[in-house]
């Protein structure tokens, strides 16, 4: 598939993502006047202030637009027009220089449907208010500001309290700085195509512009430049690929396709228990590789630049489309199954849905994204319809014999190949063995290119699924040096530092390894403390459709808005949680991280432990806000067990962490660990009493059999409740007595449990369940502390 798009549908693109940059270099302290001198007819009138040049007020209106135009002449001096355009879209009779302006003009009202374009520091408008990024997920009264910085995984940590103007200026110059060698990288890898300019120009405004805020003054400051660049050029490419001729927004018409994958966690999860670990994060890695290139091919096919995709998160996706073409969604959807039937069966489908729109329907982006959501939901009610009619989903396919099976995915294997793994013959399909490849690949790699596929290119498994949707896919360790026609994504941070002008598209490239290779979940579980188990944990955000909903009545739900929450919640799970789990809890594998959820794996005492972690961290990057949280569920068991039914497991733990209590307590909010539903302020004290009952079974080596006792003991109280003294209980009671009684160092400990274990429900679960599970816990983080036969004898999952 050649990707043809017009080169006026590209610069249109590249214009209205380049138009605003100028508001960076706006505000750098001690910049002068000269950035603002573009194309300047008085000169000798503009040395000190912008306001002093009444010819540029004139034909430029604001400092900040004449500073675009500077900044693209100074850093992509081969794409003609480019400068001009960007200068001259706040000009007064812009809608009469020309197609180009007019459509960036369009293109940049249809992103913001608020406006605010005093930006400038000049005159009496300076200083009113902090240039500094509202946080898009804290709650609107408590004001908390994003310090200005180059985007990473951790940029919304960076935060300010209301007022701090002059720190969040001081930051603007190494901002500018790295959205500088942002463009200057791009224009190196682009080689004077306009193509290749719109892919890296993309990276490179992300970077630049993702933590500085595309107005402040007046309008709600919120929404980061590079999303309302992003959604600008997007538009722009939209109406010019269209050929529109509308004359302001109202009259504007924009399409929308929108995809969603569907079987997502029964492809991740079908891998055999043997040696799963080879395939489970390179199955997630192509989920998310399959969605966006799936989007890119979706906005190419329909005429416009790859990066129209506008947002794609989560295996889900909206791509920008002229609207005279949303018509081709259907021959899209069937495409686009018979390349997924053919490469995985009927298990896993990618649905599509458009709808055009206009732009005053576009200023209630929330609900043109209901529509959209609804079309899906109805599309995915009629998976594979074309293919069904055409009787070619119900093709008789090869019934492979027990010995021709792929022992992951159960297909036949036929081009793959034949493995001795421990003495067992394992035959893997060609699909499958490419994955287990591309695992071992994605450990060591940076960088991902995404370019045209070649015609005639003879590739197999999940590379010729990628070629037949236009793309020709290769992963590095490092940057490329040569002009490239296509997309560079960097996989995480530190790739962004080496080429500023890639796309960050953040994956968990991190599992648990060693000096052979990737480790198994077996041999994961030897790496934690206690009984060799491991545990699976499934979370996700609570409500997020009702907190989105809530959000838009408080805030104008235009475009920009809506993309700049979704990109801020996808950068904690896509970006931040991977190398968090890179870098401080390096036996957790990364199943999936995307969107608003995760699942993971690894022993029960560091999933655990992540799961405390990943509150707080979640609760430190939305600035405290106590409408956004969300909700685990954790389960354990011996390690050859396989992954997907722990998986399985903890999904399903998950949904009782969500459900209503019979007691009355809050839904949500909530973990579930080993059966047990926890409120996390009780999930803490669960663990700080765990903490309590290890340290008194280690302290004592003279004592640890009555200390392991008590152990026992505490968990018989599981049931207890104020006022309830059933048998079991009172002779748990008596016992706790006893040891108490010939363990004095232990009695302070031990009663102040059976204390708690017999007070109310204070965080959805009785005193006695809570006493019971630490009790539990910290007889099985202590299991190896004894010998071969107290383990086996204490131990239990």
């Amino acid at each position: 598939m050649s990707w043809e798009i017009s080169e006026e549908t590209l610069r249109a693109y590249c214009a209205g993502l380049f138009h605003d940059l100028g508001k960076v270099w706006a505000q750098v302290p001690g910049r002068g006047t000269e950035p603002s001198r573009f194309d300047c007819e008085t000169p000798e009138r503009h040395q000190v202030r912008w306001d002093d040049c009444d010819s540029c007020k004139r034909r430029y209106r604001y400092a900040h637009a004449a500073m675009s135009g500077t900044l693209a002449k100074e850093t992509l001096p081969e794409f003609r027009g480019l400068a001009d355009a960007a200068a001259l879209h706040h000009a007064p009779n812009a809608g009469e220089l020309g197609d180009l302006v007019r459509w960036v003009v369009l293109g940049d009202h249809l992103s913001a449907g608020e406006r605010d374009d005093r930006y400038d520091r000049v005159g009496h408008d300076g200083g009113r208010s902090a240039p500094a990024l509202l946080h898009p997920l804290a709650k609107k009264r408590d004001e908390v500001f994003i310090r200005p910085g180059l985007l990473d995984s951790r940029l919304l940590f960076g935060q300010l309290r209301a007022g701090d103007a002059d720190s969040a200026r001081a930051a603007f110059g190494e901002v500018f700085d790295g959205l500088r060698s942002g463009l200057e990288a791009a224009a190196a890898l682009s080689g004077g195509d306009w193509l290749a300019l719109s892919e890296h120009l993309t990276g490179a405004v992300y970077r630049g512009a993702m933590g500085v805020p595309s107005a402040f003054m007046t309008a709600v400051a919120d929404i980061p430049l590079a999303t309302h660049l992003h959604l600008a050029g997007a538009f722009a490419a939209a109406l010019a690929a269209d050929g529109s001729r509308a004359e302001d927004s109202a009259g504007a018409r924009i399409g929308l396709v929108a995809g969603d994958a569907s079987g997502i966690q029964e492809f991740i999860h079908d891998t055999g228990s043997r040696r799963a670990a080879r395939a489970l994060r390179a199955r997630s890695f192509y989920i998310q590789l399959l969605s966006l290139v799936a989007a890119r091919w979706v906005a190419i096919r329909c005429g416009v630049p790859p990066w129209c995709a506008f947002s794609v998160v989560g295996g889900q996706f909206v791509v920008a489309v002229p609207a005279g073409r949303v018509g081709m969604v259907r021959d899209l959807q069937e495409e686009l199954d018979r390349v997924l039937v053919a490469a995985h069966g009927p298990g896993l489908s990618l649905n599509l849905a458009g709808l055009v729109c206009s732009g005053e329907e576009l200023r209630a982006f929330h609900e043109v994204y209901r529509q959209l959501r609804e079309a899906l939901s109805v599309r995915k009610s009629r998976k594979f319809e074309a293919l069904a009619r055409s009787g070619e989903l119900f093709r008789p396919q090869a019934v492979a014999s027990m010995g021709r099976a792929c022992r992951t995915c159960g297909r036949e294997a036929i081009g793959g190949r034949v493995e001795d793994d421990d003495g067992v013959e394992r035959r893997v399909c060609e699909f499958c063995a490419s994955l287990e490849d591309l695992g071992r690949a994605l450990l060591d790699s940076k960088f991902v290119l995404l370019e045209p596929a070649g015609p005639g290119e003879r590739l197999s498994g999940w590379r010729k699924v990628m070629a037949e949707l236009g793309h020709r896919v290769e992963l590095t360790d490092r940057p490329p040096e040569r002009v490239v026609r296509g997309a560079v994504i960097a996989l995480d941070s530190e790739g962004l530092k080496k080429l500023p002008c890639a796309r960050l598209v953040a994956t968990g490239r991190y599992a648990p390894r060693s000096r052979d290779g990737l480790l198994d979940f077996e041999e994961i579980a030897e790496q934690g403390e206690g009984r060799k188990l491991i545990a699976t944990m499934k979370a996700d955000v609570d409500d997020l459709g009702l907190f989105l909903q809530q959000y838009f009545t408080e805030r104008p739900p235009s475009p920009s808005r809506f993309l700049a929450v979704s990109t801020a919640l996808s950068l904690f799970f896509e970006a931040y949680l991977p190398e968090l789990a890179a870098e401080r809890f390096r036996n957790i594998y990364l199943v999936f991280s995307g969107g608003d959820d995760v699942a993971l794996a690894g022993p029960l005492f560091d999933v655990l432990d992540f799961a405390s972690e990943l509150r707080q961290e979640f609760t430190r990057w939305t600035a405290g806000n106590d409408d956004l949280h969300f909700s685990a569920g954790v389960v354990a068991a011996h390690a050859h067990r396989p992954v997907q039914a722990g998986i399985e497991a903890a999904e399903e733990a998950l949904r009782a962490a969500k459900g209503q209590r019979p007691n009355g307590a809050e839904a949500k909010n909530a973990l579930v660990a080993l059966d047990v539903w926890l409120k996390w302020p009780g999930f803490e004290t669960v663990r700080a009493y765990e903490q309590k009952l290890v340290e008194l079974v280690r302290g004592q080596d003279d004592k640890k059999q009555l200390a392991r006792r008590a152990l026992q003991h505490l968990q018989l109280l599981e049931k207890a409740a104020p006022g309830r003294y059933e048998p079991l209980i009172w002779r748990s009671y008596y016992q706790l007595n006893r040891v108490a009684r010939d363990h004095r160092d232990a009695e302070e400990v031990l009663m102040d449990l059976r204390k708690a274990a017999f007070e109310p429900a204070a965080d959805g679960e009785p005193g006695g369940r809570r006493v019971a599970l630490a009790a539990r816990l910290a007889e099985l983080r202590t299991a190896s502390d004894g010998d071969t036969e107290q383990r086996r004898r204490t131990g239990g999952a």
